[in-house]
């Protein structure tokens, strides 16, 4: 019986060998993938599931061969053995010492790819924040001038002239006529001293409209009428601001506002290249 039981602790050895084998070598493949030069939060999540999973069972592996080598020290502490099976006895506890600091490698590798794979997660992740930050340097400017004029103090200059309001949007009119458009640009130096600007505004007229004075804030609208010098009329109504959930930005918009706004702070070349990026985001799994 006791020849039985030494085979069977003896087998139970080379049973725990072969699965240490084998999990050195899934840690092996998994090192491969963690080590390539394109690692995915995709590629990166599966290799830490797998590397859980040989981290449990090498600890199964470390209890078994343990409680293994208690079974047989006490059968020789016992003198339960004679000279031969105590000869197998020692052989079999050479055999799982061996284990024991198999083992303990294997952990120390599990702890390196571990730490290398949440490494490689965390450099992923600061490449999505560089975006987020370069895109919030580009907006800083205009984010500045809206929380400025969007503070509720009582005295501010431009505010406490009666002419400032209607000053700001004859200035934006005359502006859209003369560049076409009325953005960053049209409020520079150069352009508020603008001879052809200046001349177009003493030629402008504001009056409120009853109709849309009625319909605000529910409605920002406004109506423009143009008179030429032959005596033609013509009248044009934007019903809604543009940007507002009725009339939104398109694409070519956007990109156009984008560029305006962040190639002043990175450059022309750069911005572009991180619009790309910022549209493509949700489709990325790994950034550049």
């Amino acid at each position: 019986a006791k020849d039985v039981l030494l085979k069977l602790f003896d087998a139970d050895a080379e049973y725990s060998a072969d699965t240490l084998e084998d999990i050195y070598d899934q840690l092996e493949k998994a090192g491969k993938l963690v080590l390539s030069e394109d690692v995915t939060d995709e590629l990166a999540g599966d290799v830490l599931g797998a590397i859980a999973r040989q981290e449990d069972l090498n600890g199964r592996i470390r209890r078994n061969v343990m409680d293994t080598r208690r079974a047989v020290s006490f059968m020789m502490r016992a003198k339960m053995l004679n000279a031969e099976q105590f000869e197998e006895a020692r052989q079999i506890l050479r055999d799982i010492e061996s284990l024991d600091n198999h083992t303990a490698f294997l952990f120390d590798k599990i702890n390196f790819l571990m730490d290398a794979t949440v490494g490689f997660i965390n450099i992923n992740q600061n490449k999505i924040i560089k975006i987020f930050s370069v895109a919030s340097v580009a907006l800083l400017p205009p984010t500045l001038i809206a929380s400025i004029y969007g503070m509720n103090f009582q005295f501010m200059p431009e505010l406490d002239k009666t002419w400032g309001y209607p000053f700001a949007l004859a200035l934006m009119v005359a502006s859209a006529l003369v560049h076409g458009s009325v953005r960053l640009a049209a409020f520079t130096p150069e352009r508020l001293v603008d001879a052809q600007v200046r001349g177009l505004m003493q030629r402008l007229s504001l009056s409120a409209d009853a109709q849309i004075d009625a319909g605000f804030p529910g409605q920002r609208a406004a109506r423009v009428r143009l008179v030429t010098h032959d005596g033609r009329e013509d009248v044009f109504f934007q019903p809604n601001r543009k940007g507002d959930p009725e009339d939104p930005l398109t694409d070519a918009d956007l990109d156009g506002k984008f560029i305006e706004l962040a190639a002043p702070v990175i450059g022309d070349a750069p911005a572009r290249a991180l619009l790309q990026q910022l549209w493509q985001l949700e489709l990325a799994t790994q950034l550049p």
